[in-house]
Formats: C-alpha cells, structure tokens, sequence
C-alpha cells in the first residue's frame, strides 16, 4: 500500500526508486512466507494450511500482475532489483486461489480476477476478451444470489453491462447503485461512469452534468476529468451549433494545457 501511494505521487527518479525499494521489502516478505509453506511438515491441521498457502498464492499472483504492467522506466528499476512479472503466472496463482482454496484470500483473488477482466482489461486496451466477459458474467451472478445487495458484484454488474455494449442496462444498474449507498467515494466513480456511459450515446448535457459532479467532488487527476468535460463541450456545441460552448470549452481545453 505504501509504494502505491507513493506511485500516485511519483515526479522523479528518486520517488522511483523509492517505490522499487518498498516493493522489494513487500517481496521479500512474500517470499519468506513461501519458504515456510514449502518447508513447512507439520500444520495444525490441512485447513490451515490451505489457508495459509492461499494466502501465499494470493500475494504471489498479485505481485506478478502488478509487476507484468508497471510503466517502462519503473520496470527497468524493478527488473535491476531482480524482480519480474510474468502475467500467465499471476493469472496461475490468482485461479488457484480463487477457485480451488478456501478462506478470505479466495474471495479476493476472485475479486481481483473480475475487476482486472471488466475494468483493467477495457482501460488498458488489452481486451475484454469474450472467455473473460462470460467467465465474469457467472461470478456475479452466482455471488448477487448470496450477496443481492452487495455494492462491490452490483458495481461489477453495472460495468460488465456497459463493455458489453449495453448501455440503457448499465446506466440503469448505476444509478440503482448511485441511489442505495452513502459512500461519498463511490458517488465519484459512479457519477464518472454515468458520464461516459451517456457520452457513448451522444448524450452530452447529461454527460457535461456527471463529469462536471466528479470535477467538483475530487482533486485527484484534475487534468483529466477538466479533459473530459471540455471535450463533452466541445461535442455538445458541434451539435447545437452553440458558439458560447464552444468559447467555454476552448477555455477549459487552455487549462489543462
């Protein structure tokens, strides 16, 4: 957690190398705990053990798929330090974990597993692929009828909806989420959602609405959520012919510049 906030706050070289130096303290724990899982001879009893060996693979495929997508310059500083990713392992371990051991680390392997497919994937422009999407329709199906009110599965739902090019659903599923919960924090990423949803639909006053809610609600990454809403702008006043908006959006594009 410490090198990822130091991530986010990254400038220079030295704040690099002060992320890579935290990592390799993380790692270096992950691998004590391997020793110990593959030495080990006596456990109090199998299901501990299995507890303790999902908590091991969950570190262990986190750490791959961390570090199979960390940015160029970092990677070479991590790499230097001995340390590599290799995203085939960490989707190994992260399966592993989350479908064939028991306890808390499975639950968030699975977790893992289903925002890397709906979210990280799309954004990153490395998928979605159609064996991820229907794999990620089962998991929160199967979870909403264990947990019909669980935020985390409706969030999921609402996302695989609109990579799926459903759009009217995944607007609908937002809002509902939007509606039933009090966490400020998720209001940011729903009022965000909403915005692109309604921009894919040429929607754009209700999408200038949401984006301009997210710019007024949170200081992180100012630039391109001000990107955004100068862009919606732009859009609206091509369509209205709107000479004002246009101004306006003008404006916001010098900004972030």
């Amino acid at each position: 957690m410490s090198a990822i906030l130091c991530a986010l706050e990254a400038q220079n070289i030295y704040a690099l190398i002060k992320i890579a130096y935290r990592l390799r303290l993380c790692v270096s724990a992950f691998k004590e705990c391997k020793t110990i899982l593959r030495n080990r001879s006596i456990w109090e009893s199998e299901t501990s053990k299995q507890h303790f060996e999902a908590g091991v693979r969950l570190a262990n495929g986190i750490q791959h798929l961390t570090i199979s997508h960390i940015p160029p310059k970092l990677l070479k500083i991590v790499n230097f330090l001995g340390y590599k990713g290799v995203e085939s392992r960490a989707f190994q371990e992260l399966s592993r974990t989350a479908f064939e051991l028991p306890g808390i680390s499975s639950r968030i392997a699975q977790v893992v597993l289903l925002f890397y497919w709906i979210a990280g994937q799309p954004h990153a422009c490395l998928g979605p692929k159609e064996s991820s999407l229907a794999f990620s329709q089962q998991i929160i199906d199967k979870e909403l009828k264990r947990f019909p009110k669980s935020l985390l599965y409706r969030l999921a739902q609402a996302k695989l909806a609109q990579i799926s090019g459903h759009i009217d659903e995944a607007i609908h599923l937002f809002k509902d989420c939007l509606a039933n919960n009090s966490l400020e924090i998720s209001h940011k990423i729903f009022h965000m959602e909403l915005s692109l949803c309604h921009a894919l639909k040429c929607e754009w006053s209700e999408a200038i609405d949401y984006a301009e809610l997210v710019r007024q609600q949170s200081v992180h990454s100012p630039a391109i959520i001000t990107y955004l809403v100068a862009i919606f702008r732009y859009a609206k006043s091509v369509d209205d012919c709107d000479p004002h908006m246009k101004q306006t959006a003008a404006k916001l594009f010098e900004s972030v510049y």
